[in-house]
């Protein structure tokens, strides 16, 4: 099952995140996100299952992408977050409502 997900491309130790909802996850993928971080993308593809491990904590999911779209030159920390009116802030300091 396909899917989309929209934030913030960050590199990690391990290869690239993505900063949605505050929250990093993880991606996988075909892609070249270098020339994304830093940058606000939406990213199609799906969710691969959290894992264990013989008893070590959960790892995260993961979003394994297929595809890349450029949404915006430029992240804020104000992105994707809910103000207390439960609208979200649309990265140009106005609010929509949800």
């Amino acid at each position: 099952m396909g899917g989309a997900l929209t934030g913030c491309v960050e590199k990690t130790d391990s290869g690239y995140a993505i900063k949605h909802g505050g929250k990093d996850i993880p991606v996988t993928g075909s892609d070249d996100l270098s020339a994304h971080v830093g940058h606000e993308v939406k990213l199609a593809g799906s969710w691969a299952a959290a894992s264990t491990s013989g008893g070590a904590a959960a790892m995260p999911k993961t979003f394994n992408e297929t595809g890349v779209t450029m949404v915006s030159e430029k992240c804020t920390d104000k992105m994707h977050k809910k103000n207390k009116k439960g609208s979200a802030d649309n990265g140009t300091g106005t609010t929509t409502p949800k």
